[in-house]
């Protein structure tokens, strides 16, 4: 287990969230789709070569709620490890933020579980918040 998992895993306890973290397999079909859809290439991390353009924010003017596209329903957190496969866990979206902030730092993805919209944090304390365009015509709320 890399250490960032660990950091997760304790952040979660002290919180006394649910820790929810896919299977492998899961997981690894999630990392996919999310890479086929915003990611170029096999970059280091992802956000060195997005796909769609991204809105750059530094983190020190907004936090990541503020930043999230939604805060509503569940989404994933995918620490960078530099592992080959990285985990993948779901959290609450108004609760993903804490969790990061009892964690000493490290590079992550925030990903809605619809991949409708990713963000990033650099390590350069950047957010990249890239969302997918919708049909023409589709309102948010058309499902």
């Amino acid at each position: 287990m890399h250490e960032i998992e660990t950091w997760i895993s304790e952040a979660a306890t002290t919180l006394g969230l649910p820790l929810k973290r896919k299977a492998p397999e899961e997981g690894r079909e999630v990392v996919k789709i999310a890479r086929d859809i915003y990611v170029e290439d096999d970059p280091r991390v992802w956000w060195l070569r997005l796909k769609l353009p991204s809105k750059q924010v530094p983190a020190e003017e907004l936090g990541l709620t503020e930043v999230l596209p939604s805060r509503e329903g569940t989404c994933w957190l995918i620490p960078e490890t530099d592992a080959e496969e990285l985990p993948v866990y779901e959290f609450d979206a108004k609760n993903v933020e804490r969790v990061i902030r009892e964690c000493p730092y490290f590079e992550y993805y925030v990903l809605a579980q619809d991949f409708s919209w990713l963000v990033a944090e650099s390590d350069h304390n950047v957010f990249f918040v890239c969302e997918r365009p919708r049909p023409p015509g589709r309102q948010p709320s058309d499902g």
